[in-house]
C-alpha cells in the first residue's frame, strides 16, 4: 500500500481566493472587457505543518499573492484568462522549508464558452504548480461535486507538484425534449524533486457521451457512456467502461424525484453495478434540497452503500449555510477499488456593515475495500472579515487540522494568519 498523505495546513493566501470570477457590467452584454488585479499581504505561523505525529515544529511566515484575471463577455459567448502567484519569506523555518525567499501557488487558467442557436461548446484549461511543504490539500476535495482528487492520501514530503487540467465539452439543445452532448477531459500530474516514494506521474483520460429524452414536460430519461484510462509510472496502464441510465420526474415545481442504474467495468477489478434514488426540492425561497442514497453490489467486496445529500439555507439577510455530502465507490490512480467519503460544511454571517465572520468544517476518508485500511483527515477553520476602506479588506483566523490512519498515531496541526490586500478593476 502506498504511504498516505497528512494534510498541510492551508496557507493564510488561499482563503482569499485571488482568480475570482469577474461579473461584466450591464454595458458589457454587447460586448468588452473587464479585468481585475489583485494583491494580498499576508503573514503565517503553523504548528507541525507536515503533520508528524509527537512534532513540535514551527514555521513563520510572510507572502504577497497577485493575481490577475481578464474577462469578456457577450450575448453568446464568455472568455476568461487568469493568472495567479505567490512570493514567500520565511522567516523562520521548519524542517522541510528554507529560510528565505521563495516562490509558489503558480496558476494559469483559460475558459471559453460559445452558444450557437440551441448549441454550446465550452473548452477550459487549468496549470498549477507549488512546493509540497506549502501545498494546500484541502484543495484535493473538489467543492463542485465534493470528490477527492486522484492523489489524495498520497501528497507528502518535499518537491513540487504540477497539475494540468482540461475540458472540452459539447451539448446539443441541452433544455429540449431530446439532446445529446460529448465531454473529453483528462489531468496530469507530475512531481519533481521528491523524497515520497508513493508520488508518481499520472495521467487520467475521460471520455463520454450523454443523452436525454423528455417523454412529457415532467418526464425525462437520461443516458450516459463512459470511459476512463489511467497511466502512472509504476502500473500498466488500465481502464473502465461505464453505463449510466436515469429517470426524472417532476412532481411539482419545488420537488423532482430521480431514479439511476449504473454499471461498471474496470479493466483490472470485478464489475459493479449500482442503484440509488433521490430528490431534489426547494423547502422555501431561501432553502435547497438535494438527496440520495443507494448501494453498489460487487462480487469482490459485496454490498456498498453510498449517498450524497446538498443543502443550502439562507437563514436570514445577513446569514447562510450549507452542508455537503458524498460517498462513492470508484478506482483509484493505481487500480485499487476505493470508497471515497467527503464532506464540506460552511456558515457564514454578518455581523455589521463591514464585518462577517465565516466557519467552515471538512472531512475526507479513503478507504480500500480490499484490506479495510483507511486515512481520515478532518480540518476546521474560523476566519474573520473586515472591510477596512472601499478598496481594502482584512483577514484573521485560526485552522487546526487532525489527521488519522489506521495503524499510525494521530497528528495535528493548527495555524493562525493575518493579511491584507484589494483588487482593482477596470473595465475597457
Amino acid at each position: 500500500m502506498k504511504s498516505k498523505r497528512n494534510w498541510i495546513v492551508a496557507s493564510a493566501s488561499s482563503i482569499a481566493t485571488l482568480a475570482i470570477v469577474t461579473t461584466p457590467a450591464n454595458g458589457q452584454e454587447q460586448g468588452g472587457l473587464t479585468s481585475r488585479f489583485s494583491v494580498q499581504q499576508a503573514i503565517e505561523v503553523t504548528s507541525n505543518p507536515t503533520l508528524i505525529p509527537d512534532n513540535t515544529d514551527t514555521r513563520t511566515f510572510t507572502s504577497t499573492d497577485l493575481g490577475y484575471v481578464l474577462n469578456s463577455r457577450t450575448r453568446s459567448s464568455e472568455f476568461e484568462f487568469s493568472a495567479a502567484g505567490q512570493i514567500r519569506y520565511v522567516i523562520d523555518g521548519s524542517e522541510t522549508s528554507t529560510d528565505g525567499l521563495t516562490f509558489g501557488d503558480e496558476t494559469l487558467g483559460l475558459s471559453y464558452t460559445k452558444e450557437v442557436l440551441r448549441s454550446q461548446f465550452s473548452v477550459s484549461a487549468d496549470y498549477d504548480r507549488d512546493d509540497l511543504s506549502f501545498f494546500d490539500t484541502v484543495s484535493l476535495i473538489d467543492t463542485d461535486d465534493t470528490t477527492l482528487a486522484d492523489d489524495f492520501g498520497d501528497v507528502a514530503g518535499s518537491g513540487s507538484r504540477e497539475n494540468l487540467r482540461y475540458r472540452l465539452d459539447y451539448q446539443n439543445d441541452a433544455r429540449g425534449p431530446f439532446g445529446w452532448g460529448t465531454t473529453l477531459s483528462g489531468s496530469k500530474l507530475n512531481y519533481n524533486n521528491v523524497t515520497s516514494t508513493s508520488l508518481v506521474d499520472s495521467d487520467v483520460l475521460n471520455g463520454s457521451v450523454n443523452a436525454h429524452l423528455k417523454i412529457n414536460p415532467n418526464f425525462q430519461i437520461t443516458t450516459r457512456l463512459g470511459y476512463v484510462q489511467r497511466d502512472t509510472e509504476t502500473t500498466d496502464q488500465s481502464s473502465t467502461v461505464d453505463f449510466r441510465l436515469g429517470v426524472t420526474a417532476e412532481r411539482a415545481d419545488n420537488l423532482a424525484v430521480r431514479g439511476n442504474l449504473s454499471y461498471s467495468a474496470p479493466e483490472n477489478n470485478d464489475d459493479r453495478f449500482s442503484i440509488s434514488a433521490g430528490f431534489t426540492m426547494t423547502p422555501s425561497e431561501r432553502s435547497s434540497l438535494s438527496f440520495d442514497a443507494g448501494a453498489t453490489i460487487s462480487d469482490g467486496f459485496g454490498t456498498r452503500f453510498m449517498g450524497s445529500l446538498e443543502y443550502e439555507v439562507q437563514r436570514t439577510k445577513t446569514a447562510s449555510f450549507s452542508v455537503r455530502l458524498n460517498t462513492e465507490v470508484t478506482d483509484s490512480i493505481d487500480d485499487e477499488v476505493v470508497v471515497d467519503t467527503a464532506a464540506i460544511l460552511g456558515a457564514d454571517f454578518e455581523l455589521n456593515p463591514v464585518t462577517s465572520m465565516s466557519f467552515n468544517v471538512s472531512y475526507a476518508q479513503e478507504s480500500e475495500v480490499d484490506t479495510d485500511i483507511d486515512q481520515s483527515q478532518v480540518s476546521t477553520s474560523l476566519q474573520l472579515n473586515r472591510q477596512l476602506t472601499n478598496d481594502w479588506q482584512m483577514q484573521v483566523g485560526a485552522s487546526y487540522i487532525n489527521s488519522m490512519e489506521s495503524g499510525l498515531e494521530d497528528a495535528s496541526s493548527g495555524a493562525i494568519f493575518f493579511n491584507v490586500g484589494r483588487d482593482w478593476v477596470a473595465r475597457h
